[in-house]
């Protein structure tokens, strides 16, 4: 459903999310964000996106 409905708002929403999912795997655990940060922007992510509609950051996809 949200794919055909909103194909670019997905692929923003995925993009995004992966590029942080990088960030949080630079190999130095020093230089890796802390997890506050990591949930703002998945938040922030969230919000922005389409997404909000459908998911719940805790439990995944809504009904």
């Amino acid at each position: 459903f949200i794919v055909a409905r909103y194909p670019t708002k997905l692929c923003e929403a995925v993009t995004d999310i992966i590029k942080l999912g990088v960030t949080c795997s630079i190999e130095s655990p020093k230089e890796r964000m802390e997890m506050v940060p990591v949930v703002k922007e998945l938040q922030a992510i969230k919000n922005k996106e389409i997404l909000g509609e459908f998911v719940d950051v805790r439990s995944g996809l809504k009904d």
